[in-house]
């Protein structure tokens, strides 16, 4: 209502807004590559800003997946070992001429270490990648000192085979049991799951990974802890070694032909290592979408290990902190394991399920599974760039190759407007 008699009324100004949906698609291929040279992190300039952005969302993203599960910047390709040789005690069995040279390296605590090829491994294919890089860095090391322990040896350039190739070692996977097995036919040996491997990345943005408790390296990916496994010889008596004597170690599921390993000698048993638990290979199944600045998604911290601490208790843990301190006389030393259950506020944009292994690609959309929407108490006055980063729950980024990718964001805008009151005749014909 305003007031008619005037000769000049006023139109009361009313707070009316419509809303324009506005959608950007983003390529990886849009990123400047020197400046981002990795198409997990990038950021990029909008064609025109955004004014009085009310919402945002995702609504639409198309991401390859090719992304190994190992790979060198997730510091899960390298493994050590040891090996204990062994030699038969019958006078008529020769042993191997690098007997000696094998039990040196072994009393001086000598590791081997192998890195296995990046990429993505089904169960089987990954034990043999495991056994042959393992017979073959025995077979280097041994080439590499055979000069000292044999200086009248003639290795020249050309020669193929090693004088002496090692192929002791056997690695399996359970299909039942669902678990790896690690085996020699002849050498005691060692898994030394316990040692820190060296890593030199490629992306310096990747997170430590051995200080977690799961995925902290091939081994776990494996099924096993972070210690050491010393193999035990197949015999079917231990308590008696008098009348005990080398078994095989075969799988019924597999019928008569089943046998793994046989013993090569009567007082040679073989001896291996079953890992405690089941491996993991598929490789992570949520994509995590950060959008600086318009994130929305609460995340817990992973890998925590510390939830009942005096600082959980209600101790005032700061002067514990001191007199423990004060006590060693370590004040600048002192670490004390303190409350580390926590989460992060408006840590990510977007999650994305991954739905399928390599090769493929997974493709999602609001209809789906995506149900992100960031919205804005105050609208947003401008939005002219967005820095987007796709990584793992852990912090891992993902790997997506050079294979390019791209997704639409949905921008919603408010505009000011002087409401119009229509009237549309809409025809019986028309299906709207």
């Amino acid at each position: 209502m305003f007031n008619v008699n005037s000769s000049r009324p006023l139109i009361p100004r009313e707070q009316t807004y419509v809303l324009d949906r506005k959608l950007v698609t983003i390529h990886s291929d849009d990123r400047d590559i020197k400046k981002w040279p990795f198409s997990n992190h990038f950021e990029v300039e909008l064609p025109q800003i955004m004014e009085n952005v009310e919402s945002m969302r995702l609504v639409e993203i198309q991401l390859p997946v090719n992304n190994p599960t190992f790979k060198n910047d997730y510091q899960n390709t390298k493994l050590s070992f040891m090996i204990n040789p062994k030699t038969s005690s019958d006078p008529e069995v020769v042993p191997e001429l690098y007997h000696q040279m094998l039990l040196d390296h072994y009393n001086a605590n000598g590791t081997f270490t192998i890195t296995i090829q990046d990429g993505y491994f089904c169960p089987e294919e990954l034990a043999m990648e495991i056994q042959d890089r393992m017979n073959q860095a025995v077979s280097d090391f041994i080439i590499l000192n055979w000069k000292t322990y044999w200086p009248t040896s003639d290795l020249s350039e050309e020669c193929i085979t090693p004088p002496a190739e090692y192929l002791n070692m056997r690695v399996f996977f359970d299909k039942v049991g669902l678990k790896y097995w690690f085996g020699n036919i002849m050498d005691e040996f060692t898994l030394v799951f316990d040692k820190r491997e060296e890593y030199t990345l490629d992306n310096c943005e990747q997170p430590n990974m051995w200080e977690q408790y799961n995925r902290w390296g091939l081994p776990s990916y494996l099924g096993f802890d972070r210690e050491k496994y010393t193999s035990t010889p197949s015999v079917n008596n231990d308590d008696d070694p008098v009348i005990s004597f080398p078994t095989p170690i075969k799988f019924a599921f597999l019928g008569r032909k089943g046998i793994w390993m046989c013993p090569t000698a009567p007082d040679l048993p073989v001896h291996y290592i079953t890992a405690p638990m089941a491996p993991f290979l598929t490789g992570e199944r949520s994509i995590y979408m950060e959008c600086k600045k318009y994130n929305s998604y609460d995340e817990l911290k992973p890998y925590s290990q510390n939830t009942n601490s005096a600082a959980n208790r209600g101790y005032d843990y700061s002067e514990l902190y001191q007199n423990r301190c004060t006590r060693a006389n370590k004040s600048s030393n002192c670490v004390v394991n303190s409350y580390d259950y926590n989460g992060y506020v408006n840590n990510a944009f977007a999650k994305i399920p991954v739905k399928t292994t390599p090769l493929g690609e997974t493709v999602d959309s609001r209809n789906g599974f995506l149900q992100n929407v960031t919205m804005f108490d105050v609208p947003e006055e401008k939005i002219s760039k967005i820095e987007v980063k796709f990584r793992y729950h852990d912090g891992r980024l993902v790997d997506f190759g050079n294979i390019p990718f791209d997704f639409t964001i949905e921008f919603n805008q408010l505009k000011n407007e002087i409401q119009r009151t229509y009237q549309v005749r809409i025809p019986n014909s028309y299906r709207l």
